[in-house]
């Protein structure tokens, strides 16, 4: 790279040290251990935003994309989640903007839901990578190893 772009094309102190612990799509990944972790405060967030939208029972469309964003973590981590996450992305969706939306009962019981998972955050930690790989053979079948 250097003898293409030059001396100054590479910036040593971008680089980071070769690390078994690295951080990717705000997630913590151990190569050792083969396991993938939400950082707590990832997690605290999610669960202040679900308490808060419980506890209004109203929401704007900010607010619930800024939810979604939270949850997009857990969802990853957690396959069940993504149904529960769907629900509340319709209705961010078809929410218009500036006003406020009256939670639908699904959506206050999805809201429940997501509290209580994220109370548990010790589940969170040390996740299996195979949890996240899967392969699709030639013939359909599918078995672990590519990322989805």
């Amino acid at each position: 790279m250097t003898t293409v772009l030059g001396p100054s094309a590479i910036n040593k102190r971008t680089f980071t040290e070769w690390s078994e612990c690295g951080k990717a799509l705000d997630l913590i990944c151990d190569t050792r251990n083969g396991t993938v972790t939400i950082p707590k405060e990832k997690i605290m967030k999610a669960e202040l935003r679900v308490s808060t939208m419980l506890s209004c029972g109203t929401a704007t469309k900010t607010q619930l994309l800024q939810l979604l964003g939270s949850l997009r973590h857990v969802t990853t981590c957690c396959t069940p989640a993504r149904a529960f996450y769907q629900r509340l992305q319709s209705a961010a969706t078809t929410t218009p903007r500036y006003k406020r939306l009256r939670l639908s009962e699904e959506a206050v019981e999805d809201l429940k839901w997501f509290r209580y998972i994220l109370q548990h955050h010790e589940r969170f930690n040390g996740i299996p990578v195979a949890q996240f790989c899967q392969r699709v053979d030639s013939d359909g079948a599918r078995a672990h190893g590519r990322f989805r």
